[in-house]
């Protein structure tokens, strides 16, 4: 990537048309086609997309500002038959990465991992089968520290039946290879857990 100079008068017309989401396709100095406005004009329509005021544009978020990121499952069939009293890993179950940008989403491990520092949104769901003698506890991890926000209990009205339940949470990262995964405890030992299908998924809502 280059470091461009633009002018004042290129470099406020480039904001207002990432803002509006039409941005330039080259980043390449005095290249802008169409309609060029001036200074005063382009800062005045930045203010209103801003504000929300500037007719038939409905804003855009830059996409050097976005994170985000899913992995899910809809038809999951791997048991754990081993799950303990304390939280462990969720594992197994996930088979398929979800939109993502910025983020690396990682299903064959059951994780999404985070290279940028800042405030993420942490949203999980899932649908399970399990014991009726059991109550189960899910709750997201970042790097091995949970988010106990985010965390849920259920326990299944019959053994075997479906059981859904659902959590969501704010976390901070503050160093790369973060990984965001989901972990499980029972409130009995070596019981078994059949996640069905599930969603995990995190976007980023702040810088530091």
């Amino acid at each position: 990537m280059t470091d461009w100079s633009y002018s004042k008068k290129e470099a406020l017309n480039r904001i207002l048309r990432i803002l509006k989401g039409a941005p330039e396709p080259t980043d390449t100095e005095e290249v802008l086609v169409g309609n060029v406005l001036s200074e005063d004009e382009a800062l005045s329509d930045i203010a209103q997309v801003l504000a929300g005021t500037l007719p038939d544009t409905a804003g855009n978020i830059p996409r050097a500002l976005v994170r985000y990121g899913a992995i899910w499952t809809w038809t999951g069939t791997a048991q754990l038959t081993t799950v303990g009293t304390t939280f462990s890993k969720i594992t197994g179950s996930f088979q398929n990465n979800g939109n993502y940008y910025g983020v690396t989403p990682d299903c064959a491990n059951d994780r999404i991992v985070i290279n940028d520092v800042g405030t993420y949104f942490v949203q999980w769901q899932m649908s399970y089968y399990g014991s009726s003698d059991v109550e189960y506890s899910v709750e997201p991890y970042n790097s091995n520290i949970g988010i106990p926000q985010a965390r849920a209990t259920t326990c299944p009205a019959v053994s075997g039946s479906a059981t859904s339940m659902s959590g969501v949470g704010f976390t901070y990262v503050s160093g790369t290879a973060a990984t965001i995964d989901l972990r499980v405890k029972a409130s009995a030992p070596d019981a078994w857990f059949i996640p069905w299908a599930c969603q995990l998924a995190v976007q980023r809502v702040s810088k530091p």
